[in-house]
Formats: C-alpha cells, structure tokens, sequence
C-alpha cells in the first residue's frame, strides 16, 4: 500500500445531539503500514474519534482526510471500499450464519444483483481462517459467546479487504491466546500495508503491538509518537498519578499497577 494512504485528522471536533463535546480539536497521524494505538482513560473520546476516523461520523469542524482526499465527501461505498470498522461490542438481532456474517463484508465489492461469488465465498473463508474461528462457519450469530462474535466481526472487517482497518478494543472480549492472534494476524496485515488503528485500554498491549500511539484525554490529543518513548515515567504519572510502575521481564518493556 503506498504510502499516500496515510490516514490524518485535522483539527476535528465533534459534539453529540446532547450538546456533549467529545472530540476537540483532534489532530492526529495515522501511517499506512503501521499499528496505531488510540490510547487514554475512560471517556477520553476514543470510540468517538475511531467512528470519526472511520466516516461514521463527521466532524463538526475540521475533517478527516486519506490519501489527501476528505473521507465524508466520497460516496457510501467508496468510504466502505476504503475503510472497515470493528465495533466493540455488537450484539445480533437477526439469526444469520457467520458464513453470512463475514460474507457481509464482501458488500461493498459486489456488482449488480447477483450476490457474492465464489471467490468472496473464498475470501470469507480465508478472513475467518486468520480470526482463528473456521470451525464457526455454519454457526447461528445469536448462539455465540461475546468473544466468538468479536472474532467474527474481525473477520467481516478483514474479508472487507480495505486499506484502512480501524478497531475499537478488538481483544477486550477474548482470552490470553486469541488476544496473541489477533494482535499477531494485525500485525501481518499492516506488513502489508494497511493503515490499522485500535483504540486500546492496556497499556501493555501498546507497548508490544502497536509502533504508534496516540494518548487522548479530555477529548484531544496529549502526546502522539513511538509508544516506547512516549510511555516514560511522566506520561504514566500523569495518565495514573504514581499507581504503577515501568519495568521488564523477558526483556519486554511491562507496566504494572502498584498495590498499596
């Protein structure tokens, strides 16, 4: 993927119908071919500014660009080609299969009124393959556990197969072992070149995944960069007053909490 990918946004606010203001002033980067983490305290904006960033909603002010070109003003389906978004929690109404699930994502690459083909059946297969959920295919939605549905749903994004992949917590439901996988197959996909963006509550998760965060707080950006520079004992106090303490084991960088 070239690097004229890139994601950036600049200078967005956002403000819900409640006149709650969210997002202020947001500017941030976010290259093709890395992880970037969306990182910060509860009700920082993060799921805000991923939804902004995925064309979901548009700022009030500034905007969101890829490839230069302004993400609101391209048509639906041009944005879905574009961009693929993996919600935190999502719960069916409807039972569909996951094969039909994941087939889902293959929409916005259909032609006319024929339906998915061979090779998206294909790719579906593939996506949900590399979520680590085959044995799920012929399986109802609605009987899954919230873990094997967040699976699914990183599956439809990836058989989506757009250059940007954005995630709002995509491990938080899921054990020690599929969190290693999910995190291992992201960080293949932005091998090749992808722009993905996770919005991520552990700061370990950071440390070890992600080349790239962006802190938020109060709505807007603190500090953007490396994330093994910018975790440095100030931030952390900053973010946990003096809860927690920067170390290492195996030689990873681990941040723990202090019990008093």
């Amino acid at each position: 993927m070239p690097a004229d990918m890139d994601l950036r946004a600049e200078g967005c606010r956002y403000r819900y119908a409640n006149g709650t203001l969210a997002v202020r002033d947001f500017s941030g980067d976010f290259p093709a071919g890395e992880i970037t983490a969306l990182f910060g305290p509860n009700g920082s904006g993060k799921t805000t500014m991923l939804k902004n960033l995925a064309g979901i909603y548009t700022p009030a002010e500034g905007k969101v660009s890829l490839g230069g070109r302004e993400l609101n003003r391209l048509p639906p389906k041009r944005r879905a080609a574009l961009t693929a978004y993996v919600p935190q929690q999502s719960v069916p109404v409807f039972p569909f299969t996951v094969g039909e699930t994941v087939l889902m994502g293959r929409t916005p690459s259909l032609g006319g009124v024929f339906g998915p083909n061979r090779q998206d059946v294909t790719k579906a297969r593939e996506a949900l393959e590399s979520a680590g959920a085959s044995e799920l295919w012929d399986r109802c939605v609605t009987e899954l556990s919230g873990g094997q549905r967040q699976l699914v749903l990183i599956a439809r994004a990836i058989a989506q197969d757009t250059p940007v992949l954005l995630l709002d917590e995509p491990t938080a439901s899921l054990d020690l072992h599929h969190q290693h996988d999910i995190w291992r197959l992201l960080g293949a996909l932005a091998e090749t070149g992808k722009t993905i963006v996770a919005s991520v509550h552990d700061p370990n998760q950071v440390l070890w995944f992600c080349r790239r965060v962006v802190v938020m707080r109060y709505g807007t950006v603190e500090i953007q960069g490396d994330s093994r520079t910018i975790f440095n004992d100030n931030l952390l106090e900053s973010l946990y007053g003096r809860g927690c303490l920067r170390t290492e084991a195996e030689g990873l960088p681990v941040i723990l909490p202090l019990f008093s």
